[in-house]
């Protein structure tokens, strides 16, 4: 399952880069739903929510996917070939800049929502002083 997950987030990430986006994240959910723990699954289709305004959506996959990142980082075992970013995602991906790429849309995401939750709060907040 995998490596089907891995062919899905590759064509997925080609789709995004090309800007289609619906098809993108359509493909991007397949993946996802086939290895929902992998960085290669998460992170493009965080991707494509940051690039549709959708930052909500993208941080708990951001986060999740730039955790595994790392841990794909730190190993050295025989499967980490496999499901290199080169194979998932495109042979010219440098790993370091892929990372930091996803780590500044994070933070733009981080950003665009950072007002959000507290003014739903006052608003509640607000509205149950009133009633």
């Amino acid at each position: 399952m995998a490596e089907i997950a891995c062919l899905f987030a590759r064509f997925g990430f080609r789709l995004q880069t090309e800007g289609r986006y619906r098809e993108a994240e359509f493909v991007q959910k397949l993946a996802l739903r086939l290895q929902p723990n992998q960085y290669f699954t998460n992170l493009p289709l965080a991707a494509t929510y940051h690039e549709t305004g959708r930052h909500d959506d993208a941080l708990p996959l951001f986060k999740q996917g730039l955790d595994r990142f790392q841990d794909f980082e730190n190993k050295t075992n025989a499967i980490a070939p496999v499901l290199s970013p080169a194979k998932c995602l495109g042979p010219d991906v440098e790993i370091r800049k892929l990372r930091n790429r996803y780590r500044k849309m994070y933070e733009a995401c981080l950003k665009a929502t950072e007002g959000k939750s507290l003014s739903g709060f006052y608003l509640l907040i607000s509205m149950e002083l009133l009633f």
